[in-house]
C-alpha cells in the first residue's frame, strides 16, 4: 500500500509493469520518464501482451508472453526512420533543391509522439471465448535535425496473430512526410507496396482463457471496464473506450482513453 502522501506526489516515478501473480516475478517493468510514450494493450491471443515504448533513439515494441515467461522485441530505429525520409525526398519533386542539405543534416531524436487511435480485430476459435487477434496502433512522430525537423503523420503499425506465428508491420498507406510542417509528400504516391514487414515471430498456437482482473462486468455487446489512471469505463466489444477522460461521462466511441490490465506507481 502507498501512502496518501505518495500516491498525490507529482514527482512520483510511473511505470508500465506485467508481473506474474502466481511467482510475484517481473516479466516487463520500465519507467516512463525517460520515454515519449510507453504504454501496454490487451493480450494477443489471450496471452501476448504488446507494450509499445517510443524514446529518443526509436520505437521499440515489446511482446510479452505472459504463459511462457519470454519476450520478444521488434524495434524501428531512429537510422531506419531516416532511410525512409531520405528514400522519399529523392522521389519527391516537390523537395528537389533540399535533397542535399537533407541528405547532409544530422537527424539527432525522436522530439515528440503522438498515438492517436488503436484498433482491435476479434476472432474466435472452437470452443475458446472471442480473443485479439490483431491490433491496429495509429501513431505520428517527430524527428529533430541540426537543420530541420522531420514529421511522419498517420503511421500506423498492425500486429496480426497467425496459426503459428505474429506478424508486426509497419502500415504507410496513409502516411504523409512534412519538412518544417510545410512541404508535404504522401507515402502511397511513391511506392505501390506501402507495407513493410518489421518481423515474424514464431510462436505456439495455443489460445489459453484467461481472467481480466479490470473487467467488472461483461456481456455479449460491452465490457465494463476500470484502470488506476482512467477509473472506471464503458467499452464495446472491440474495446474502444466509449467515454470522456476529462468529463468521466459515456461519449462517443471516436474518443479514446487508455485502458491498461496494471500500471504501477512507486
Amino acid at each position: 500500500m502507498y501512502s496518501e502522501e505518495s500516491l498525490n506526489d507529482s514527482s512520483a516515478l510511473f511505470y508500465v509493469a506485467i508481473i506474474d501473480a502466481t511467482s510475484g516475478k517481473e516479466l516487463f517493468m520500465e519507467g516512463i520518464e525517460n520515454n515519449l510514450h510507453l504504454d501496454l494493450y490487451y493480450p494477443i491471443a489471450n496471452r501476448i501482451v504488446p507494450v509499445l515504448q517510443i524514446n529518443r533513439k526509436g520505437l521499440y515494441l515489446h511482446l510479452i508472453d505472459i504463459l511462457h515467461n519470454k519476450t520478444n522485441t521488434i524495434s524501428w530505429t531512429l537510422d531506419e526512420i531516416r532511410r525512409i525520409i531520405i528514400d522519399i525526398v529523392n522521389k519527391d519533386a516537390d523537395f528537389k533543391y533540399v535533397r542535399k542539405k537533407i541528405s547532409q543534416d544530422a537527424f539527432e531524436q525522436l522530439y515528440s509522439t503522438k498515438v492517436s487511435r488503436v484498433d482491435y480485430m476479434h476472432d474466435s476459435n472452437g470452443g475458446h471465448a472471442n480473443y485479439v487477434k490483431g491490433i491496429n496502433i495509429y501513431f505520428q512522430i517527430t524527428i529533430r535535425g541540426t537543420k530541420y525537423e522531420y514529421h511522419l503523420k498517420t503511421l500506423c503499425i498492425i500486429l496480426e496473430f497467425e496459426q503459428k506465428s505474429i506478424k508486426c508491420c509497419l502500415e504507410l498507406g496513409h502516411a504523409v512526410f512534412e519538412l518544417n510542417e510545410s512541404k508535404g509528400a504522401h507515402y502511397k504516391h511513391h511506392y505501390k507496396e506501402t507495407k513493410i514487414l518489421l518481423q515474424e515471430i514464431p510462436i505456439a498456437p495455443e489460445i489459453p482463457e484467461i481472467y481480466f482482473p479490470n473487467i467488472l462486468y461483461s456481456d455479449k455487446c460491452y465490457d465494463v471496464v476500470c484502470n488506476t489512471e482512467n477509473g472506471i469505463a464503458v467499452t464495446n466489444k472491440k474495446l474502444d473506450i466509449l467515454w470522456s477522460r476529462e468529463s468521466n461521462s459515456i461519449y462517443h466511441e471516436r474518443q479514446f482513453a487508455r485502458s491498461a490490465m496494471y500500471r504501477h506507481e512507486n
